[in-house]
Order: C-alpha cells, then structure tokens, then sequence
C-alpha cells in the first residue's frame, strides 16, 4: 500500500499508531485526521491524560515510514485545545531520521518548537512544502531566524504561537 489516509474520532495513541503503520514501510502518502472529542478541552485540569501529543505522532511516522513523500497530521474542527505536551516530562527526546523523499509536510496545531521545526527543516532536504501551525517562539528573532531556515522551502507556512 503507498497511500494510507486514517480518521478518528477518539485520541490516538502515538505508540498504537507506530505499530499499526509498521504494516506498511512503502507508503508514500499518509493523513491522518483528528476529530476526537477530547480536543475541545480548554484547560489541564479538563484534559484527560494525554495518550499522544502531535510531535509524537510525527517522529512515529518518521521512524516507521522513510519512504513518505507526503504527509500530513491534522484536526478536522478549528476548535482551540489545551496541549499537554510540554507540561508533561518529555518521553524520548524530539528527533527524526534523514526524510530524502518527504516533499510535503502539514502539521496543524501540534505545538513543534522552533527547534523541533529546524530539525525537520535539515532532515528533509527534499521539503518544497511545508505547513506547521502553532510554532512555539519566545521572541521575535526566533521567528525571524526560522522563517530564514527555511527559504529554501517553495510553499511555506508558518503560523507562531
């Protein structure tokens, strides 16, 4: 199978996600789309524990399918969710292998430092489209530097929180 597009209505597990596309190292194409319930949750002490986050969801990706040419993670409503990413201790550190063949990348509201969207600027030399919203910068000259990391991408957008 080289394409695979999955929708859920519930939480993903970043950790039942990487087993399941294990079963398909070829594809080249994968979605994932998210419109579970528990993203409209507002607050830490409204948000169930947190079985994934999106960074998560990306590297388990990474790791599984290096022959992604397209890939894309994103929530079918536009509803403003709490992330508990980074109030949780992190489990593994951020890190992708070398991505040769990913030409387009959409990450929606998945909370990626600049440093995480560096890295995945250097990984993926091949990159030509890449749209990540909810780019964590603590300063205007983290955003600015970033933005010069990747003039080399032809479609890009990059929406700072």
């Amino acid at each position: 199978m080289k394409s695979l597009r999955v929708t859920s209505h519930y939480d993903v597990s970043s950790d039942v996600f990487a087993e399941a596309i294990k079963k398909f190292p070829l594809l080249e194409e994968l979605e994932l789309v998210l419109v579970a319930d528990a993203y409209t949750y507002t607050t830490e002490s409204e948000q169930p524990p947190a079985t994934n986050s999106w960074v998560e969801l990306f590297q388990s990706a990474c790791e599984a399918c290096s022959h992604l040419h397209n890939f894309t993670v994103r929530r079918a409503s536009k509803v403003t969710r709490f992330d508990p990413y980074y109030l949780r201790e992190r489990r593994r550190p951020f890190s992708i292998p070398v991505m040769h063949g990913l030409h387009s990348l959409e990450l929606s509201d998945g909370s990626f430092t600049k440093d995480m969207v560096m890295q995945i600027v250097d990984k993926c030399p091949s990159l030509e489209s890449l749209n990540i919203s909810d780019v964590l910068t603590y300063r205007w000259d983290e955003a600015l530097q970033l933005r010069n990391k990747c003039s080399r991408i032809k479609d890009l957008t990059l929406q700072f929180s």
